[in-house]
C-alpha cells in the first residue's frame, strides 16, 4: 500500500512538472485537466483494455487532444517564441557583411 501511494504521488509530480513546470502535488485546475486527458488516452493504450469499453467518438477524442495541445502550448509556447526570435536574430546577423578595414592589404 505504501508503494502504491508513493507511485501515485510520483505520477502526480511528473504530471505537474509537465503541465505546470513545477512540482506540485496540490489541486490545480490545469493539472486536473492534464491528468484527465492522460487517463483518457491510457484507457486506449492497451488493446485488451480498449475492448472493454467502446472507442471514443471523434469529437471526444479531438476534445481531449485539444486539452493536451492547449496545456503544452501554454507551457512550451514561450520557449518556441524565443527560439523563433533567436532564429530571426541569427539570420539577420549572418546577412551582415563586415566592412573592410581601411588600409587593409588587398590582392
Amino acid at each position: 500500500m505504501v508503494a502504491t501511494n508513493a507511485a501515485t504521488g510520483n505520477a502526480k509530480l511528473r504530471y505537474s512538472a509537465v503541465a505546470l513546470g513545477r512540482l506540485e502535488g496540490g489541486h490545480d485546475p490545469t493539472l486536473r485537466i492534464w491528468q484527465d486527458a492522460i487517463a483518457f488516452f491510457l484507457r486506449y493504450a492497451h488493446l485488451d483494455k480498449a475492448r472493454q469499453s467502446p472507442m471514443p467518438s471523434k469529437e471526444e477524442f479531438l476534445a481531449k487532444l485539444g486539452d493536451v495541445e492547449t496545456i503544452l502550448a501554454a507551457r512550451l509556447g514561450q520557449f518556441f517564441d524565443t527560439a523563433e526570435e533567436l532564429i530571426d536574430l541569427t539570420t539577420l546577423a549572418n546577412r551582415r557583411r563586415p566592412k573592410p578595414l581601411s588600409g587593409a592589404h588587398r590582392d
